[in-house]
């Protein structure tokens, strides 16, 4: 029989390319899946990529960190979208590539190197946000490593150099970081401290925004000066900093394309969608906890100014989901949610567009109960 050729994977000093070569433009359908290990046990294979170009559209490449099927994920890389420097964490020390290829236009593909390193950096590094300027922190595990460092700061600042706001050392691989002031963005990083007490690289930066609280202003994603964009999904949680306190949210502006966006806001005692034009205006949390969540979506089609609200705290909330009832020719009877520490409830009732409290009412009243009827 003829000779068989093959081509072996790439691992400690190697460079590694697409399909085409360090010269060539790949094009095609085609599926390629490469595994990288180091060459030497207890060490971990690391993959630099100086170039990277996919195309515009379709053809992406998947990695994960480990060989096999179990492999944690580590990303989908798409278009011009490169991945810079990728660490194996786990115990085979190995990386596996998958790359498929859903173009028949030309592109250059990409040129990485691959070193291997005997301390990795931590994958995966993850901000969940909490309340009260609290975030939780989790990435993978390290196979080697005896702890971790995590530092945060302010946009831009460099890690280990003594100018992290927040910082501590854990032996598992999650953390809390507590103090953070509100509606404000921060970087992390994480590395790993190996046996014998050889150091990784940071890992990072991963950029968030807490969620705001009492004094804050909230606005849409897009901030207060630009259009939200599109094909957003977002979830936020308001709470007041006092026990006892309740979240009340004042929309000064609010403006979503009606085809194609809206804002959710709910106590977990009643919950109200807004889109368009139709402000939410005031709202206030009548949960015992005082807080209110929101989730904001905005579909593919046409953006919009978003909106603008200060966040106050107060310690008497007025009730929401106030609903009319049956009504004859002089009467209406009408109900509200209660509030956990109200001992009674005032109402007034008047013509379209009247002010409450200056005296303008048809008809008021007081009562202990949630529900009253005005003639």
């Amino acid at each position: 029989s003829g000779a068989k050729f093959f081509q072996t994977s790439p691992t400690c000093g190697d460079s590694f390319f697409d399909p085409a070569g360090a010269t060539g433009d790949f094009s095609g359908y085609f599926e390629t899946i490469t595994t990288i290990c180091p060459d030497v046990p207890g060490t971990f294979a690391q993959v630099t990529f100086s170039e990277f170009d996919l195309g515009e559209c379709c053809t992406f490449l998947e990695v994960y960190d480990f060989e096999g099927a179990w492999a944690n994920y580590l990303g989908n890389w798409q278009m011009q979208n490169n991945p810079g420097t990728l660490t194996a964490t786990t115990n085979s020390g190995c990386l596996t590539f998958r790359f498929v290829s859903q173009n028949n236009t030309p592109a250059p593909g990409w040129a990485a190197s691959v070193s291997c390193v005997n301390c990795a950096s931590p994958n995966g590094l993850h901000v969940t946000n909490g309340v009260g300027g609290t975030v939780q922190l989790d990435w993978f595990q390290v196979a080697t490593a005896e702890f971790y460092r995590w530092e945060i700061g302010v946009l831009g600042f460099v890690p280990g150099t003594a100018t992290a706001l927040f910082s501590s050392n854990t032996p598992t691989w999650t953390a809390t970081a507590a103090g953070l002031d509100g509606n404000t963005e921060y970087d992390v990083y994480v590395r790993s401290t190996c046996l014998g007490g050889e150091t990784g690289e940071f890992n990072g930066p991963v950029r968030f925004k807490t969620f705001p609280t009492c004094g804050d202003s909230f606005t849409d994603p897009g901030g207060a000066d630009a259009n939200y964009p599109i094909n957003q999904y977002s979830q936020i949680r308001i709470c007041p900093e006092a026990p006892g306190d309740y979240v009340e949210l004042d929309f000064s502006e609010f403006e979503l394309a009606a085809c194609c966006a809206s804002l959710g806001i709910s106590d977990n005692i009643f919950y109200q969608t807004f889109t368009g034009t139709n402000s939410p205006g005031k709202v206030v949390s009548n949960s015992p906890d005082g807080c209110l969540n929101l989730t904001f979506q905005s579909n593919d089609g046409q953006t919009a100014p978003g909106w603008q609200a200060a966040v106050n705290c107060i310690s008497c909330a007025f009730p929401n989901a106030v609903v009319g009832g049956s009504a004859t020719f002089s009467t209406i009877y009408f109900s509200w949610t209660g509030l956990p520490d109200a001992t009674g409830y005032e109402w007034e009732v008047g013509l379209p567009g009247f002010t409450p409290g200056t005296g303008a009412a048809a008809d008021a009243g007081s009562t202990s109960d949630l529900f009253a009827t005005a003639q």
